[in-house]
């Protein structure tokens, strides 16, 4: 027995010298990314310094030979990349690929997007990745792609002196091991190397926590003075040119909008665009929103402050506006829904008795909330030229709900736990509200009737050009929430909703408002963006003369449908 072992391991040291090897000479990848009905990328990383081809087959058996792709190596911050090119491809289909190198072989696969509009279509996403191992769950589902919302991995967290801060953009050999790493998860690893991959940073793969475009906001919480204070420390000069450059070389992105500026991505599939939404690279630091006032801090979200970028918001409206596709789901690092405002405030109106509530309401407002005014002039187009079929998936707050557009402004599907601790937020907020918390989020979620805490991802299922499914997983495969969208139609129901025409003029004002537009409309209220009614008014005409100077939101009622417009009283 213990001769035949001896053989044994003899015969196989052949192929265990020839899997070190191959370790050695694949440092990362492969991934497979920029996946469409007819073309898709493949990345890797490779310790070599000549080319490298990839084969690609037709089946499993490695047969039916239907390209070869040549590529040269790509170099950045003392690594090696090689990116593959595949063009010309069936719609629908799976192919399988070799990548050859130095005599050694690596191996994946790939599917491209279905053409057909009576098909499904799967988005599987989520966001904070400590842990990989719910990935061998979502490829169970087999997504047609798989987006990732940031906090991919947690490299960014280290000891940070705002007197002298150090990003891992900063030094590009932390920045290489952080991209290593974040690519090597070995779970994640193998998922990628078969599945279509789209990914869109957040804070902690850009720089650091609740990062903006020069700046992060850290927060100096002093328990013992009862005491909170922020201060705004800005980047090197080199920070964010460093971070761009790294997404670009090792991730096989969509093409980017705004290349050099944003990692705004958009992709089609039958019967809809996805539009990938960069909130880090062009914001201004939410904490502008904050005031402090005879010792509290006050929460104005009146002031207009960006979160995508002048140029981005502009042209995101007007992309939104021509595409002609009947579904347009949006993705977002940060939480989207509107009503946390009211819960920003009721956490500053308890900070006199817990100081360190004001953190955690700035902490809050990094999300769509803190940049009202942009929100609200971003649904407000969406209503006005009549946009159907705009959802939104997000991620960043440790755990995952949604919300069919009632609350949230748009339906929203929230997966922020894909590996990270819960942070049982829906739970919390539950008790903060009393069991009120469905009036923020109507769909259901992780903590709202449930004590379901596990790892859990997003899953939107388009069927054609009739319904959305969405979902959201446990790593277990329990379906923790689930509403249906119908196209055109508000949930469950059959027909869509009247929403009345109207124009709001003169838009600013100081005086009066007019209301000009169709005679069914019922009656308008004038409401701050915290929600509260400050005006009710069945005529057309609506006095603000006594309203402070300000941005309000002047909502049209017509039976069960209602239209808003941002005005202006100056």
């Amino acid at each position: 027995m213990r001769w035949r072992l001896v053989c044994l391991l003899f015969g196989l040291w052949p192929f265990l010298i020839g899997l070190a090897e191959l370790e050695a000479q694949v440092r990362w990848g492969p991934i497979v990314g920029n996946v469409t009905d007819t073309g898709a990328t493949v990345k890797v990383g490779i310790a070599a310094e000549d080319a490298a081809a990839l084969v690609l087959y037709r089946d499993s058996t490695w047969k039916e030979e239907v390209d070869a792709v040549v590529a040269m190596p790509e170099y950045l911050f003392g690594d090696t990349a090689y990116t593959f090119q595949l063009r010309g491809l069936e719609s629908g289909r799976r192919y399988f690929y070799r990548i050859l190198t130095g005599g050694d072989t690596v191996v994946g696969s790939l599917r491209t997007f279905s053409d057909e509009v009576d098909g499904e279509f799967r988005i599987a996403f989520g966001s904070c990745i400590a842990v990989d191992s719910i990935f061998e769950r979502i490829a169970q589902y087999d997504p047609d792609v798989t987006v990732i919302l940031g906090d991919w991995g947690y490299y960014d967290v280290q000891p940070f002196d705002p007197e002298e801060p150090v990003y891992t953009s900063d030094d590009t050999l932390l920045l290489k091991d952080s991209w290593r790493r974040r690519l090597t998860m070995p779970v994640l690893r193998r998922y990628m190397a078969h599945h279509n991959m789209a990914y869109v940073w957040d804070d902690h793969d850009f720089t650091t926590t609740d990062a903006a475009r020069e700046s992060v906001p850290w927060y100096v919480v002093d328990s013992v003075r009862g005491t909170v204070e922020v201060r705004v420390v800005p980047y090197n000069a080199h920070t964010v040119r460093n971070a761009m450059r790294a997404y670009r070389f090792y991730f096989p992105h969509y093409p980017l909008v705004f290349d050099g500026q944003s990692l705004m991505q958009v992709f089609s599939f039958a019967t809809g665009t996805v539009y990938l939404l960069d909130v880090r690279s062009n914001r201004e630091v939410h904490v502008r929103a904050f005031e402090k006032v005879g010792g509290q801090w006050t929460f104005d979200s009146t002031v207009a402050i960006t979160l995508l970028g002048d140029t981005v918001q502009r042209w995101l409206r007007e992309a939104l506006r021509e595409d002609a596709r009947t579904w347009k789901p949006m993705f977002s690092s940060v939480v989207f829904n509107r009503k946390l405002r009211q819960l920003i405030t009721q956490l500053l109106a308890l900070q006199g008795i817990r100081p360190e509530l004001a953190a955690v309401a700035m902490g809050m407002a990094d999300s769509w909330a803190g940049f009202a005014v942009e929100q609200e002039a971003l649904l407000e187009y969406i209503e006005r030229h009549d946009i159907s079929n705009v959802l939104i998936g997000t991620g960043d707050i440790h755990s995952s709900g949604m919300d069919d557009g009632a609350n949230a402004g748009i339906p929203e599907i929230v997966a922020g736990n894909l590996g990270q601790e819960n942070s049982k937020l829906f739970y919390l907020l539950d008790s903060l509200t009393g069991g009120n918390a469905s009036h923020y989020w109507n769909g259901g979620g992780q903590g709202l009737g449930n004590r379901n805490f596990r790892y859990a991802f997003g899953l939107l299922t388009f069927y054609g050009n009739d319904s959305c499914r969405m979902q959201l997983i446990d790593i277990d495969h329990h379906v923790i929430a689930e509403q249906v969208l119908y196209a055109n139609r508000h949930v469950g129901e059959e027909n869509k909703i009247k929403i009345p025409k109207c124009t709001v003029f003169p838009n600013p004002t100081r005086d009066f408002l007019w209301i000009v537009g169709e005679k069914s409309w019922e009656y308008a209220e004038l409401v701050t963006l915290h929600g509260r009614v400050i005006a009710r008014e069945v005529h057309p005409m609506i006095d603000v003369r006594d309203v402070p100077a300000g941005v309000y939101l002047l909502k049209v009622y017509c039976g069960d449908g209602m239209t808003r417009r941002v005005v202006i009283v100056q």
